[in-house]
């Protein structure tokens, strides 16, 4: 999708100028309308999990990652997107917390679009440039995504632009300081 028609995607769930906080926010036509995708997206995963697409494709994700530890942490997320962790060979999270290395995964709930990116540890997040010994990794989970869902990848810069009118609802954002990214997928990157 082009950057300005994930930017109108991105309008009909988020309101124009109004901080996340105010009461209006949730008032909004674009909030109630966010608000049934993200319940949809839990009823579905409550009401039949093991035919929830996501669930499926964490369980082929840690066949297909053979000695990695992958992490299905959608339960979790408030967000309109599905994220998964694969973290790398030589990692065992927890216990190598200083060193966690991963690909993260998330899928959008809003477009047909997924997003990866680099993280090591809650140090670094990189969507762009990964370091050589993550390129394998994102090579796969690129062609699995798209094997899977048929999604498309949102490029860096795309992801990075910013979305001066709008905010997500649950971040610690003002006006002013969100991406697409933080609309179309999470604000919390780790």
């Amino acid at each position: 999708m082009q950057p300005e028609a994930l930017l109108a995607t991105a309008a009909q769930y988020y309101p124009e100028g109004i901080e996340n906080y105010a009461p209006a926010y949730r008032d909004s036509v674009e909030f109630q309308r966010l608000s049934e995708v993200l319940a949809r997206s839990r009823r579905l995963a409550s009401d039949s999990p093991a035919e929830h697409p996501w669930g499926g494709f964490c369980e082929l994700l840690g066949r297909e990652f053979d000695g990695c530890s992958v992490w299905n942490n959608h339960e979790e997320r408030y967000d309109p997107c599905h994220g998964c962790r694969v973290y790398l060979p030589w990692v065992t999270p927890g216990r190598d917390v200083a060193h966690a290395e991963c690909v993260v995964v998330l899928v959008s709930l809003l477009a047909p679009v997924y997003a990866l990116y680099a993280s090591r540890a809650s140090a670094w997040v990189r969507l762009a440039e990964f370091p050589a010994r993550f390129v394998e990794h994102e090579a796969r989970l690129a062609a699995l995504v798209e094997a899977e869902f048929g999604y498309t990848r949102v490029p860096a810069p795309t992801l990075a632009m910013a979305v001066p009118d709008r905010v997500p609802p649950d971040a610690s954002l003002n006006l002013g300081e969100a991406a697409l990214i933080d609309l179309l997928f999470t604000p919390d990157r780790w």
